[in-house]
């Protein structure tokens, strides 16, 4: 935890991350909300533990919730698109 200790942004991030993967996959709620994962086509936010505050996420640079709930669904838009691209290149590429 040196860089934490130190005050790098980029470790503070880390080490949240780091905790909030410990607790999914313990199943738990994370505490920070870092933790993005796959639901039925979509991506959404791992569970969060209630009690988590956007001062604490911002203390460890993570994003408020409101922010990583937009990241999450930018990221399922992206993926659908990217999902549309190739459906597109593989059938075509069937058709000759």
């Amino acid at each position: 935890m040196t860089s934490v200790e130190l005050g790098n942004p980029a470790g503070k991030w880390l080490a949240a991350a780091a905790l909030d993967r410990w607790h999914m996959y313990q199943g738990q709620p994370q505490k920070y909300g870092t933790q993005l994962v796959p639901d039925e086509g979509r991506y959404r936010l791992w569970d969060i533990d209630p009690d988590t505050t956007d001062e604490e996420q911002a203390q460890w640079n993570v994003p408020a919730l409101a922010e990583m709930e937009r990241r999450a669904s930018q990221l399922t838009l992206e993926n659908k698109a990217r999902q549309k691209a190739s459906f597109r290149t593989h059938h075509h590429h069937g058709l000759h």
